[in-house]
């Protein structure tokens, strides 16, 4: 008689190769839970890349600053045009001889030049309007409006 060794081993699960290996081809996309092949590099449901050497971070946005700055220069040069151009009437004797056309006139076309600069800087629609206001307004000082 053979002596008594216990209960048998309990067998080890059958392991499909061929579903294994099918299996380990597909991922599942991480955005929308779509199965995809791991050779692909995007998930043709969504667009999500799914390598990582794809996964690029966020572009920085560059953005410019605002024109307020701009916009008092111009009203500081209109404001110094017509101080050469009224100066006797104001009373300052100090910016009689300033009181030419090379001076007031240089400090007006400054402020419709940085007008301008404004205008192309930042193209929305609120810093374009207040550029053609400030342009109109710039218009009427030099010409006397």
């Amino acid at each position: 008689m053979t002596p008594y060794l216990g209960p048998p081993a309990p067998l080890a699960p059958y392991v499909d190769a061929a579903a294994v290996a099918e299996e380990s081809r597909y991922v599942i996309c991480s955005n929308c839970d779509t199965e995809v092949l791991r050779s692909d590099n995007y998930c043709f449901h969504c667009g999500e890349p799914q390598n990582a050497a794809f996964r690029q971070p966020p572009r920085k946005v560059v953005t410019t600053g605002t024109n307020a700055w701009l916009y008092m220069l111009a009203l500081i040069l209109l404001g110094a045009n017509l101080g050469f151009r009224h100066a006797e009437a104001l009373g300052v004797p100090e910016l009689a001889p300033f009181h030419d056309y090379t001076y007031y006139g240089s400090a007006g076309a400054g402020a419709v030049a940085l007008i301008v600069w404004a205008f192309f800087r930042r193209r929305r629609f609120l810093n374009q309007a207040i550029a053609v206001v400030y342009f109109i307004l710039a218009l009427a000082v030099l010409f006397g409006l």
